[in-house]
């Protein structure tokens, strides 16, 4: 699912499939494997290891801040971290010019496993995004009230003061049910993927990616200058590629 430049679209769903079955891999046996595919820029759990009161510790890239203590819930592959606070987010950086290092210029994949207790039309997993009114830049992997959506604003597909494409999947999120959710974006094609399989595509953004001049980097929320819808669920993982 990587978006790697030269890659047809045929294989970057190989690669997604690819990623999916080996996620189930590591979530069941908690070791690091041999692979062939590329590293993550920036890799998040959410578990007791990385998880000090409200300190989120990075395996890859920058630590987080949760804006209160989470709660570690138990399940049979490990632990997962419940965002259900009415201001609950964790903020990576409150500038993406100071993480800029791990944010894809062009060749974007972001990977989540989420669950959904409570559904929102604007809900937010991880972005980097300013969307107020008719201007719009950056990236966001997100749900909805009934599944899931990606959406990115591309130089390419620049209106004058940005435009984003959404893309929204026909999975439906279920409560307190994992789903593995994943946004790839190769320069020119938008693709979204749930549980390795391919929900949506679009060639509507072109190039690289249009990002804000000022909008934090976060996680379990959809936040930026005059909106913050907070999660209401559980995230096990999420990496940038």
């Amino acid at each position: 699912m990587s978006a790697i430049p030269g890659l047809s679209t045929m294989a970057t769903g190989w690669l997604a499939t690819w990623f999916w079955l080996a996620a189930i891999l590591l979530l069941s046996h908690d070791v690091l494997l041999a692979h062939d595919g590329p590293d993550p820029l920036a890799h998040w759990q959410f578990n007791e290891r990385q998880i000090d009161q409200m300190n989120l510790k990075a395996r890859l890239g920058p630590n987080g801040t949760f804006s209160e203590i989470p709660k570690l819930v138990a399940d049979p592959y490990g632990q997962s971290a419940a965002f259900h606070g009415r201001m609950m987010q964790c903020t990576v950086a409150e500038d993406h010019r100071t993480v800029a290092a791990v944010l894809p210029k062009q060749d974007l994949t972001v990977a989540a496993w989420i669950s959904v207790d409570a559904p929102t039309e604007w809900g937010g997993i991880v972005n980097v995004i300013q969307d107020n009114g008719e201007a719009e830049s950056g990236w966001i992997l997100g749900y909805g009230e009934q599944g899931f959506y990606f959406g990115l604003a591309s130089v390419g597909g620049d209106d004058g003061n940005g435009r984003m494409t959404y893309l929204r999947g026909s999975t439906a999120h279920a409560p307190g049910k994992m789903f593995h959710v994943v946004g790839v974006y190769d320069g020119q094609v938008m693709q979204l993927f749930v549980n390795g399989k391919l929900e949506a595509e679009s060639r509507e953004q072109n190039g690289s990616i249009l990002y804000p001049e000022s909008a934090p980097l976060v996680i379990g929320a959809y936040r930026d200058r005059d909106e913050f819808n907070p999660l209401n669920g559980r995230i096990r993982e999420i990496a940038i590629y």
